[in-house]
């Protein structure tokens, strides 16, 4: 069976192969990275309760994916990531960054070690041009990488009930075995080519099923016959709030190319020690100076939820912007993420947010909104 690229509506914008299964779930379809992507089925804080009590589905085949193999794969990714690629036993997965000449953070990302030289790397959807333009100024040699972003689908299970749930639909995974991070290659064939892997983007326990585009819809379809009713789709809407109860960074709204990853609370991921990668050298002197500004949790006063580009201020000046905000399901209350010049960053410090041309106050507190439920 030849590998299938995803499909171009009318106006060019691309479907997932599981875009018929959406319409009939009734989803509700936006433009999102390129891609038509429910944003959601029945509603937003339904879809994020249920994630939290049972089994959340998610399509986020718009996600970019590289594989890089071969005997040169690993010193070459090791030159391009900021963690450290060389701690990666096989069957372990790893959070890392992109970088700019200048320290700032071209992309976040999931390396996966799949086998002895072969590392699939799982990137956001948006900057999937970004990113494969910036991997082609770097890796001169084009035998080492392949693009494979438009022949795999990405297929997210989140929830206290998801390890029960792929267990039946993948009973050769070891799903239960699994540790954080860790991952099974099932198929290995390029016209049939299965991953499964313990991450997501929820703070739930849950699992990333990465899969040849010819096998999407049969497994679309075997997770709700088997999930029964403790399944169901979830849209992007939810997705986000899920995200941002844990603290996740969203690219594009927390981080980008502006922002460095110690202000950004990413220095985790930063492994300077005995390495040279993209960057490297500015990350040292970025991080010996410290930081100006702080990304920072935030409890915004009243029922007014701040949103990302609202200015923050202290002491009758500007001294932050937020980066992402809503109302919280699980919390019960509005939260918000932003950038907060350290002075002002302390825990329990009072800020006002300017939300929709009226100061609010907003108290600075300890991230992530909700102990985190993974394994």
């Amino acid at each position: 069976m030849p590998l299938e690229e995803h499909s171009l509506n009318t106006a060019g914008i691309r479907r997932t192969p599981l875009y018929d299964e959406h319409v009939k779930l009734g989803g509700r379809i936006v433009e999102f990275a390129g891609y038509e992507l429910p944003v959601w089925y029945t509603s937003q804080i339904e879809e994020h309760k249920f994630t939290r009590e049972s089994c959340g589905v998610f399509d986020l085949t718009h996600m970019g994916e590289a594989i890089f193999e071969g005997p040169k794969a690993l010193d070459t990714i090791d030159k391009l990531l900021s963690n450290n690629p060389r701690k990666l036993e096989v069957g372990q997965a790893q959070y890392t960054l992109l970088m700019n000449d200048k320290g700032g953070i071209v992309d976040d990302l999931i390396v996966y070690r799949l086998d002895d030289e072969v590392y699939l790397w799982v990137f956001n959807g948006a900057n999937v041009e970004k990113d494969t333009g910036w991997i082609r100024s770097k890796v001169a040699d084009e035998t080492i990488w392949r693009h494979r972003s438009y022949q795999t689908s990405l297929i997210a299970v989140q929830g206290p009930k998801s390890e029960a749930i792929v267990e039946r639909v993948f009973p050769d995974a070891g799903a239960k075995d699994l540790d954080y991070f860790g991952l099974k290659w099932l198929w290995r064939e390029d016209e049939k080519w299965l991953t499964i892997a313990r991450t997501g983007y929820t703070g739930e326990d849950g699992f990333e099923i990465i899969v040849s585009n010819n096998f999407a819809v049969e497994i679309w379809r075997k997770l709700f016959k088997y999930g029964g009713e403790d399944i169901k789709p979830i849209g992007l809407a939810a997705r986000d709030t899920l995200r941002m109860e844990k603290a996740y960074a969203l690219y594009g709204n927390d981080i980008d190319e502006d922002s460095n990853p110690f202000e950004a609370n990413l220095g985790w991921v930063v492994k300077l020690k005995n390495r040279e990668f993209s960057s490297s050298e500015i990350l040292q002197n970025l991080k010996k100076e410290g930081v100006i500004r702080k990304l920072s949790g935030l409890k915004p006063a009243g029922r007014a939820a701040a949103r990302h580009g609202d200015e923050i201020f202290a002491d009758g000046k500007k001294v932050g912007i937020i980066t992402s905000g809503s109302f919280a399901p699980t919390v019960g209350d509005n939260i918000a993420l932003g950038y907060i010049l350290k002075e002002y960053a302390e825990i329990d410090n009072i800020v006002q947010i300017e939300v929709r041309n009226k100061r609010i106050d907003a108290k600075v507190v300890n991230t992530p909104f909700i102990e985190p439920r993974t394994k």
